[in-house]
């Protein structure tokens, strides 16, 4: 498939930079194909949109919590962290806060409240976090192809990584890209947080998670997840065998 400039700058991006750390979490930085000096102030927006999204989520003290318990989750887990005081003033141009808001899907049967990041919100010169980013190019197999050999298998498989985008570190430079505005309480201080793993809304986010997904899979040797990979879209495996022995075997 032919890649355009920008998708040939952001995989050799990922190429020249990806790095595994000691327990084998892939980390990845930011591809800028843009000027990071020409961001402008974010907080002033980004602090405008936490006290609105809150504002309307009080209203419903069940979304409310739901998004509370999601962004503890966030804490938990390590995916996101409280910036230090001391590390909070930095320039413009070294960090930028994203925006965040409520989605509703109640026919959802496990989140029906879920936070999103927006990192295509502008900054104080109309430059944002996205603008500067590079969207890499397709790198699976396109849809219809994955669909049609799943129907050709005699016993099927299928699964997701939990959390694929999470699973993948920031570089400490790249997570002062993605900070964010939270409090437990409306009575409580705001405080500043910052995302340390890839966070779906910012523009490089996909390329980087499936390559990642990738690159795993390539460096284990393990011929059964290099296989599966051609069965992969995003982070849902729709795959299988001829029969239930071969298809225990790509367990």
């Amino acid at each position: 498939m032919c890649k355009n400039q920008e998708e040939l700058f952001a995989e050799n991006h990922f190429c020249k930079t990806v790095t595994r750390d000691d327990t084998g979490r892939v980390c990845v930085s930011l591809p800028y194909l843009g000027d990071v000096a020409t961001l402008g102030s974010s907080e002033r927006i980004a602090r405008v949109w936490f006290i609105n999204n809150e504002k309307k989520l009080l209203n419903s003290p069940d979304s409310f919590e739901r998004y509370q318990e999601q962004n503890r989750e966030l804490l938990a887990k390590g995916y996101a962290e409280e910036v230090p005081e001391s590390e909070i003033n930095l320039p413009s141009s070294e960090c930028y806060y994203i925006p965040h808001h409520a989605v509703y899907k109640e026919s959802s049967t496990t989140t029906k409240v879920r936070i999103v990041f927006d990192a295509s919100c502008p900054t104080s010169t109309g430059v944002s976090l996205n603008d500067l980013l590079a969207n890499g190019p397709k790198v699976q197999d396109n849809i219809f192809h994955i669909l049609l050999r799943f129907r050709l298998v005699g016993v099927a498989l299928v699964g997701d990584v939990a959390k694929m985008y999470h699973q993948v570190l920031l570089t400490t430079a790249s997570q002062n890209y993605h900070r964010f505005y939270w409090r437990e309480q409306p009575a409580d201080v705001i405080k500043v947080y910052r995302m340390t793993r890839v966070c779906f809304g910012v523009k490089s986010a996909g390329h980087s998670a499936i390559r990642a997904l990738q690159l795993v899979a390539d460096q284990s040797g393990d011929s059964a997840s290099q296989l599966a990979m051609r069965q992969f879209y995003v982070d849902d495996y729709i795959g299988g065998d001829k029969n239930s022995k071969a298809a225990l075997d790509l367990l």
